[in-house]
């Protein structure tokens, strides 16, 4: 059964955050870990804004994901 980008988008994945370092450029960077720390990506000048840019992001990530025909790992319930 394939499954849909609007499917994987209601499931709530794990997101972790992280600050950059000032020498590195500094702000926060926010990823999912079931797809990769480099992967799904958002960044920011707060924790907050690297999450909101990493939500704009995901469906991109699922759509690759699908495209490609790589499975899309899903949360534990």
């Amino acid at each position: 059964m394939n499954k849909s980008i609007e499917y994987y988008m209601t499931l709530n994945y794990e997101v972790k955050t992280e600050m950059i370092p000032t020498e590195e450029g500094g702000g926060w960077t926010a990823w999912i870990p079931l797809l990769g720390e480099y992967f799904c990506v958002g960044d920011g000048d707060t924790e907050e804004e690297a999450i909101e840019d990493l939500m704009k992001w995901r469906a991109e990530c699922f759509k690759i994901l699908i495209e490609k025909g790589i499975p899309v790992p899903e949360p534990r319930r």
